[in-house]
């Protein structure tokens, strides 16, 4: 991918793969295309369809669990230890959620492809349509995820706003930060007196981001 999509090529694909090269052009070849444009063309197909499932929804699923597992003996009754239990969640999940984000080789290519199938692909409707189940697939992924936090900690969303809504908000927010260059800011590493007694704890800039879009969406259900 270091080439951009002209790096995607069926001459290559036979080279690694063995097959013989007449029935790999006859596979591909079309009325519509070359056998080159048909091949790359259904690469780019099956990448923005199959890669946005690998890029950290199950992990972070499993970080939640985790987390709330560390939260199991507060009293979600009590105010303050329900406070902390969002704080703690939004902390370690969101970071996680960043970070795996930020290293992520796949992202950064998935984000490329995206990018370039766009500009290349504009007037194709299957490949505009995979993009858009990719993104739905992530969005409706994690609204499922926030939706369990929010019916842990006993919170509903304000006025009209929708689950879906939130959790497109967030994943632009993530994804935004991660494609920022800039050394102006602090990623990570940001100090706050968010432990259950005051205590300074670790959090990244994307988790501070996402308290706030928190306190915009949701409040706490009437008791």
């Amino acid at each position: 991918m270091t080439s951009g999509l002209d790096a995607v090529t069926l001459d290559g694909a036979i080279s690694d793969s063995g097959v013989p090269r007449g029935s790999a052009y006859k596979l591909w070849q079309s009325d519509e295309q070359t056998p080159q444009d048909g091949f790359r063309r259904a690469v780019v197909l099956d990448i923005l369809r199959t890669l946005p499932a690998s890029t950290g929804l199950p992990s972070t699923e499993g970080v939640y669990a985790e987390a709330v597992e560390s939260i199991s003996t507060l009293d979600l009754d009590n105010p303050d230890d329900n406070a902390y239990a969002l704080r703690e969640l939004t902390r370690v999940v969101t970071a996680f959620n960043h970070l795996r984000l930020e290293d992520g080789e796949n992202w950064r290519i998935y984000g490329a492809l995206r990018t370039a199938a766009m500009t290349r692909f504009g007037d194709d409707t299957e490949i505009m349509d995979a993009i858009r189940e990719g993104e739905e697939f992530l969005i409706n992924g994690y609204a499922d995820l926030y939706g369990s936090v929010a019916d842990l900690l006993g919170y509903r969303l304000k006025g009209d706003l929708t689950l879906t809504e939130f959790s497109a908000v967030t994943f632009a927010l993530n994804e935004g930060l991660v494609h920022r260059l800039s050394d102006t800011f602090r990623r990570g590493g940001i100090e706050r007196p968010t432990g259950p007694d005051g205590e300074m704890r670790e959090w990244t800039l994307y988790a501070i981001g996402f308290e706030a879009l928190v306190h915009a969406f949701w409040e706490k259900r009437p008791s």
